[in-house]
């Protein structure tokens, strides 16, 4: 399979690639491949969770997510995942446990992303980006799935990370064992 970039990015870069089939065959496909990034779901004590409202313009609109961003290089996940918990979020975590690894769409995307349940918070210092506008919102595990079941977390991360987390941790005296 040979593969050509036809677009490069900060982050990714667009490739085609001649896929042979079975048959003898082939045809061009077209696929974004993108650095790894880690996500974390922050759970404070209580069991209420720490979303973050985002906007995102490649859909034009505001969306509640989950913490998370690239990993930078010599970075380990779980670093990446602490260091973007403090910075988009203004909290620290101190346990933080992968609950998975997911590719989000690997029909077309391959960018590897990891999940991690972040416990233990406590304030650190908020640094966003130039390009973020973040606000933050605390919420109870009842109503974040409620705001998934009407449709207002739209992000896959996001929605894989709530239900994971209720479906394997929740009730659990200490989430992060």
């Amino acid at each position: 399979m040979a593969m050509e970039t036809i677009y490069k990015g900060k982050f990714s870069r667009i490739v085609v690639e001649k896929v042979h089939t079975k048959g003898g065959g082939s045809y061009t496909h077209a696929i974004t491949v993108a650095d790894p990034v880690a996500s974390v779901l922050p759970v404070f004590e209580n069991g209420d969770i720490l979303l973050e409202r985002q906007y995102r313009s490649a859909i034009r609109r505001w969306v509640y997510e989950i913490p998370g961003g690239h990993i930078d290089k010599g970075e380990s996940p779980a670093a990446a995942a602490r260091r973007e918990l403090e910075e988009e979020t203004g909290y620290r975590a101190s346990r933080v446990k992968m609950l998975y690894t997911i590719y989000e769409s690997p029909a077309g995307k391959r960018q590897l992303m990891s999940i991690f349940l972040a416990t233990g918070l406590r304030h650190g210092t908020k640094q966003l980006e130039e390009s973020e506008r973040i606000t933050i919102k605390r919420v109870s595990m009842k109503s974040a799935l409620s705001m998934l079941m009407s449709n207002e977390i739209i992000d896959l991360k996001t929605m894989a990370a709530i239900l994971f987390y209720h479906a394997f941790f929740s009730g659990r005296k200490r989430a992060d064992k």
